[in-house]
């Protein structure tokens, strides 16, 4: 009785790992914070990546941390 039960467990967690979560629960094209959401209201909205020479996309750091016409 004890093996089956832990079959079973095994069964039902391998199950609910594989599966995961179908949508991302906050999407991407949402605001993640108060402040994001003013910025955004008032066209000051500061991208999140930017493409480097080559064309890939980056993390735009640089923009994000200056201080510039805030």
């Amino acid at each position: 009785m004890g093996r089956r039960v832990i079959i079973l467990g095994l069964i039902c967690l391998t199950g609910g790992l594989t599966t995961g979560c179908q949508q991302s629960l906050f999407p991407s094209s949402e605001p993640r914070t108060q402040y994001e959401a003013h910025d955004r209201m008032r066209n000051r909205h500061t991208p999140l990546e930017r493409p480097d020479p080559f064309g890939t996309p980056r993390p735009a750091v640089r923009e994000r941390l200056s201080q510039t016409g805030r």
